[in-house]
């Protein structure tokens, strides 16, 4: 199979059920407490065709992850001392333990401050395992207010008259009864 062939699947987690979708199929397992665990329910399709190879990009519901921003302090140095202030600020703000977490950080951010993301370390553990086990290529993994965001910022998303480059504005996502507001001046 060409690598340029594979199927891209798409799996999302919702506060209640993962929906896996590819080209001709899709299937929906209930998560309840354990979305870790609920995962291994997805190993095949609702007609047995076991689910295998191609690209995943996964998309996790706001209620599973922490977000925060992380405004950097003069004086930090290098990578070891930003990802000590970023867990600082996760177990302070939210009681998130970097050892059960898995900590993520807006690389791509200008200035001073950067969008950070918390997401729990065996759900992240769970979805690895899923993918590598089904030897598909894993494409993103990201939270729906970041996804949200990163469709309207490209230009595929039904809003056409956003400016996300304005030096004041905001951007609310409310889904699964869940509102995440980014806010930004300057």
């Amino acid at each position: 199979m060409s690598r340029f062939s594979a199927e891209s699947w798409r799996l999302t987690l919702a506060p209640d059920a993962w929906h896996l979708a590819g080209a001709d199929a899709s299937v929906v397992v209930p998560v309840g407490d354990d979305p870790a665990g609920a995962l291994d329910g997805l190993a095949t399709l609702g007609d047995r065709t076991p689910v295998r190879k191609g690209r995943l990009a996964v998309e996790i519901a706001d209620a599973w992850l922490r977000y925060l921003v992380i405004e950097w302090p003069l004086g930090l140095r290098g990578g070891a001392e930003r990802a000590a202030w970023v867990s600082e600020r996760f177990r302070a703000v939210h009681g998130v333990d970097a050892a059960e977490w898995v900590l993520g950080v807006d690389h791509a951010a200008q200035g001073t401050a950067a969008l950070a993301s918390a997401a729990p370390r065996a759900l992240i553990d769970a979805v690895t395992r899923f993918a590598g086990e089904r030897r598909m290529r894993l494409t993103s993994l990201q939270g729906r207010f970041v996804a949200g965001y990163n469709r309207l910022r490209t230009g595929s998303s039904v809003v056409m008259d956003a400016d996300l480059s304005a030096d004041l504005g905001a951007f609310g996502l409310c889904r699964d009864g869940r509102l995440t507001l980014g806010m930004w001046a300057g």
